[in-house]
Protein backbone atom coordinates (compact mmCIF):
# COMPACT_ATOMS: atom_id res chain seq x y z
CA UNK A 1 0.00 0.00 0.00
CA UNK A 2 1.16 3.20 -0.87
CA UNK A 3 2.56 5.41 2.00
CA UNK A 4 0.93 9.41 2.21
CA UNK A 5 3.53 11.91 2.10
CA UNK A 6 3.92 14.13 4.74
CA UNK A 7 2.07 17.67 4.01
CA UNK A 8 4.71 20.17 3.34
CA UNK A 9 3.92 23.34 5.26
CA UNK A 10 5.11 26.95 4.24
CA UNK A 11 5.82 29.20 6.97
CA UNK A 12 3.61 32.78 6.47
CA UNK A 13 5.21 35.98 7.26
CA UNK A 14 2.99 39.18 7.75
CA UNK A 15 4.19 41.55 4.57
CA UNK A 16 5.89 44.03 6.47
CA UNK A 17 8.84 41.20 7.62
CA UNK A 18 9.09 40.21 3.87
CA UNK A 19 9.82 43.82 3.01
CA UNK A 20 12.16 44.50 6.37
CA UNK A 21 13.84 41.75 4.60
CA UNK A 22 14.25 42.71 0.84
CA UNK A 23 15.17 46.41 2.36
CA UNK A 24 17.93 44.71 4.95
CA UNK A 25 19.19 42.71 1.83
CA UNK A 26 19.44 45.68 -1.04
CA UNK A 27 21.71 47.55 1.96
CA UNK A 28 23.69 44.72 2.33
CA UNK A 29 24.29 43.72 -1.20
CA UNK A 30 24.77 47.27 -3.01
CA UNK A 31 27.74 47.63 -4.73
CA UNK A 32 28.40 50.62 -1.96
CA UNK A 33 28.50 47.97 0.76
CA UNK A 34 30.95 46.24 -0.51
CA UNK A 35 33.16 48.91 -1.20
CA UNK A 36 37.21 48.22 -0.27
CA UNK A 37 38.85 49.63 2.44
CA UNK A 38 40.54 52.62 2.04
CA UNK A 39 44.65 51.34 0.99
CA UNK A 40 47.21 53.06 -0.01
CA UNK A 41 48.19 57.23 0.91
CA UNK A 42 45.62 59.67 1.26
CA UNK A 43 45.46 63.71 1.47
CA UNK A 44 43.66 64.40 4.75
CA UNK A 45 41.91 67.95 5.64
CA UNK A 46 39.48 68.32 8.35
CA UNK A 47 37.70 70.19 11.09
CA UNK A 48 38.52 69.77 15.11
CA UNK A 49 36.05 69.32 17.11
CA UNK A 50 34.73 72.59 19.37
CA UNK A 51 37.54 75.08 17.87
CA UNK A 52 36.55 74.26 14.78
CA UNK A 53 40.25 74.96 13.51
CA UNK A 54 40.80 73.31 10.24
CA UNK A 55 43.74 71.10 9.60
CA UNK A 56 45.43 69.11 6.72
CA UNK A 57 48.18 66.66 6.14
CA UNK A 58 48.67 62.81 4.22
CA UNK A 59 47.32 59.55 5.77
CA UNK A 60 48.63 56.06 4.65
CA UNK A 61 47.00 52.96 5.60
CA UNK A 62 48.01 49.32 4.79
CA UNK A 63 46.18 45.92 5.91
CA UNK A 64 47.55 44.17 8.57
CA UNK A 65 46.37 40.57 9.28
CA UNK A 66 42.39 41.11 9.90
CA UNK A 67 42.92 45.20 10.39
CA UNK A 68 44.51 47.81 9.28
CA UNK A 69 47.55 49.66 10.50
CA UNK A 70 46.90 53.89 9.79
CA UNK A 71 49.25 56.19 10.03
CA UNK A 72 48.79 60.35 9.82
CA UNK A 73 51.28 62.91 9.73
CA UNK A 74 50.55 66.26 10.38
CA UNK A 75 53.79 68.25 9.69
CA UNK A 76 56.39 66.63 12.48
CA UNK A 77 53.28 65.67 14.09
CA UNK A 78 52.10 61.69 13.94
CA UNK A 79 48.98 59.75 14.49
CA UNK A 80 48.56 55.92 14.87
CA UNK A 81 45.44 53.99 14.37
CA UNK A 82 44.20 50.43 13.86
CA UNK A 83 40.89 50.26 11.55
CA UNK A 84 38.39 47.92 10.50
CA UNK A 85 36.42 47.63 7.36
CA UNK A 86 33.08 47.63 7.41
CA UNK A 87 32.35 47.42 3.51
CA UNK A 88 31.24 50.82 2.86
CA UNK A 89 32.62 52.38 6.19
CA UNK A 90 36.05 51.97 7.99
CA UNK A 91 36.04 52.74 11.45
CA UNK A 92 39.80 53.54 13.11
CA UNK A 93 40.70 54.12 16.75
CA UNK A 94 44.18 56.08 16.92
CA UNK A 95 46.01 58.30 19.27
CA UNK A 96 48.99 60.87 18.53
CA UNK A 97 52.32 59.13 19.12
CA UNK A 98 53.04 61.32 22.26
CA UNK A 99 49.82 60.71 23.98
CA UNK A 100 47.92 58.61 25.54
CA UNK A 101 44.85 59.76 24.27
CA UNK A 102 42.40 57.30 22.30
CA UNK A 103 40.43 58.66 19.15
CA UNK A 104 37.62 57.20 17.30
CA UNK A 105 37.22 58.17 13.37
CA UNK A 106 34.17 56.65 11.32
CA UNK A 107 34.53 57.35 7.56
CA UNK A 108 32.19 56.53 4.85
CA UNK A 109 32.96 55.88 1.07
CA UNK A 110 31.43 59.11 -1.05
CA UNK A 111 32.27 58.21 -4.65
CA UNK A 112 36.29 58.78 -4.93
CA UNK A 113 36.40 60.27 -1.00
CA UNK A 114 35.85 59.04 2.29
CA UNK A 115 34.21 61.07 4.88
CA UNK A 116 33.48 61.10 8.31
CA UNK A 117 33.65 61.94 11.50
CA UNK A 118 36.03 61.47 15.17
CA UNK A 119 36.19 62.24 18.47
CA UNK A 120 38.39 61.51 21.03
CA UNK A 121 38.10 60.05 24.52
CA UNK A 122 36.14 62.43 26.82
CA UNK A 123 34.96 64.79 24.12
CA UNK A 124 31.41 65.80 24.04
CA UNK A 125 32.03 67.12 20.64
CA UNK A 126 33.14 65.47 17.20
CA UNK A 127 34.95 66.63 13.98
CA UNK A 128 34.71 66.33 10.47
CA UNK A 129 37.60 64.60 8.59
CA UNK A 130 37.89 63.85 4.57
CA UNK A 131 40.06 61.10 2.41
CA UNK A 132 40.74 62.02 -0.86
CA UNK A 133 43.25 59.48 -2.48
CA UNK A 134 46.64 61.06 -3.68
CA UNK A 135 47.56 61.26 -7.11
CA UNK A 136 44.13 61.52 -8.37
Amino acid sequence: MPRAHPQTVTPRFPPFIFSLFLMVSVLFYSPAAHAEAPLGDWAVSGQNPADERTYKGQVSVIKSGDTYTVLWRFGSTTYIGTGVDLGNHFAVTFKPSESMLVGLLLLQKKESLWQGKWTQMGSQSVGIETWKKLGI
